[in-house]
């Protein structure tokens, strides 16, 4: 990891937050000799994990604010309806008002249905109950009649918008991309002071699974300056953060914070940009269609290749063809890194240019262990399935790739991610087990992808990613050296977070079992 496998050393020296020696114990023991001592007792020191693609405030509403219906095994449609109308107080002072919901994935479904507003709208008889609830990939949501009644949406208002599904004039109650955010953020929020609580909750469950640097990519997603404002009252965070704006909110943003920005623990290095959707929700831009159309919704058929179909950060392989041509700018400013983010679904041809044009990729790891069956039995077929994610080919082009979580959209866990790019192992088991052999990387190149590359990609590199001196003091503590697990499947067995530090200071101790 300094070119870049991480030095080995016996002892490193810590002081204020940085990193002032590695070698052996003798030598610095002599350089220190007053310096408390800690004994990891055959435990084993690692870079803090760097996280590079997640969503703070929505990572925070997801656990605490809206209604889980995230599945990660197939669950029948009679049951995810039972539970969004079983609520008894959501939102509202002890009354059922507004119901918010995240995490349905008719992927996940068995038979694959969709929300519609004639199924919500048969849940809450006689009552004025409104229900959001938010696709698990965050581009599809699905809401009722009520819903639509307050934010005065209605066909005549939407017609020609293809954000808002329609049949026959009418509104479905499923929406896409724009309208999703449209709508969403016109759904009851919790106060500022429980939305702090709420992201310190979920930043200390981050700590825990060894995050030490988060980059969200997408501040002003749900708030605009808002969100700026939201993290400079955030008490110290404990954990580095950099992010870049939404472009949607770019406008409102730009006087404020246009990048670079910094401003106490809010620094905004990047715009991110969007073109693209989800794969399972299948709103993405592939080249081939998508598999056995006759058993998709309608609004699959009428777009076999997925709704959008021009370039962004992301996605799939037709959204990214556009992007790589207009990344292939002389203009284009080449001292920092550009990123495609996801880089799920590719073609052969592409990765040269990626290469060519110095950009990097960073993957949601998560849709092979999440999605993978599905992938291979619902949304691609086998074929094109195998090969989502190509971390193998990434690094046979000698690309500089990485690992994210694409929070709340996957679980934020980066063993969790090694484990999943070694072995390709899918939840869920038979017929696919394992998604995709070829792609497997070793455990060693794995965890690059979760240390050392993305910091290169997020241009700081000089302060995380590998232990050296004069680097910042972020580290983790495992119960075992990951490298030295022989069945990658076992990772998460064998290898577990038992302390976690940021600039010098503990974060996260995990007490010992009793």
């Amino acid at each position: 990891m300094a070119g870049h496998d991480q030095p080995q050393f016996d002892a490193l020296l810590v002081e204020g937050d940085a990193i002032t020696f590695t070698g052996s114990l003798k030598d610095a023991q002599a350089c220190a000799s007053e310096a408390t001592l800690k004994d990891l007792n055959h435990q084993f020191l690692f870079p803090g994990f760097v996280e590079p693609h997640v969503h703070i405030i929505f990572s925070a509403l997801a656990s605490n604010w809206f209604l889980n219906l995230s599945n990660p095994s197939p669950v029948t449609f009679d049951s995810v309806l039972k539970k969004i109308g079983s609520q008894t107080e959501f939102h509202n002072d002890g009354q059922v008002d507004w119901i918010i919901g995240f995490g349905y994935d008719p992927s996940h479904v068995i038979d694959h249905q969709d929300l519609t507003l004639a199924d919500l709208d048969k849940l809450y008889p006689g009552k004025k109950v409104a229900i959001y609830v938010l696709n698990q990939s965050g581009h599809v949501a699905y809401v009722n009649s009520e819903a639509f009644d307050r934010l005065g949406i209605t066909a005549a208002k939407v017609q020609g918008d293809p954000d808002y599904d329609m049949v026959n004039g009418s509104l479905t109650g499923i929406l896409f991309e724009t309208a999703v955010q449209t709508v969403g953020l016109q759904t009851p929020r919790p106060s500022q002071d429980q939305l702090i609580h709420f992201c310190e909750t979920t930043i200390s469950s981050w700590q825990k699974v060894g995050i030490t640097t988060i980059h969200d990519a997408g501040i002003g997603n749900t708030g605009g300056c808002k969100d700026v404002d939201l993290f400079k009252a955030l008490p110290q965070m404990q954990m580095r953060m950099s992010g870049a704006i939404f472009t949607p909110a770019f406008p409102k943003m730009y006087e404020s914070c246009q990048p670079p920005f910094c401003e106490g623990q809010v620094e905004i290095v990047a715009a991110k940009f969007v073109a693209d959707g989800s794969t399972q929700g299948f709103t993405a831009a592939l080249t081939e269609d998508y598999y056995e159309l006759e058993n998709k919704p309608k609004y699959v058929q009428n777009n076999p290749k997925g709704i959008y179909n021009y370039a962004s950060w992301t996605d799939q392989a037709a959204a990214m063809d556009p992007w790589l041509v207009f990344s292939d700018n002389p203009e284009r400013k080449t001292d920092v890194i550009h990123r495609i983010e996801h880089f799920t679904v590719t073609r052969d041809d592409q990765f040269k240019p990626v290469h060519d044009l110095g950009l990097g990729v960073s993957h949601t790891i998560g849709h092979v262990n999440f999605w993978g069956k599905t992938f291979a039995e619902y949304v691609l077929g086998e074929p094109r399935a195998l090969r989502i994610d190509p971390i193998r080919q990434d690094m046979d082009n000698g690309l500089l790739w990485s690992l994210h979580s694409d929070s709340p959209v996957t679980e934020p866990n980066p063993l969790q991610y090694v484990q999943t790019a070694a072995s390709r192992l899918l939840f869920g088991g038979p017929p696919f087990d394992v998604l995709g052999k070829c792609q497997r990387v070793d455990i060693a190149e794995a965890l690059k992808g979760i240390t050392i590359n993305p910091a290169k990609q997020l241009g700081i590199e000089d302060k995380v990613g590998t232990l050296e001196k004069c680097k910042k003091a972020d580290f983790v503590i495992l119960s075992k050296d990951p490298r030295k697990v022989r069945v990658a499947e076992n990772l998460l067995a064998e290898v577990s977070v038992v302390e976690t530090w940021v600039g010098g200071s503990q974060v996260h101790f995990l007490s010992p079992a009793k």
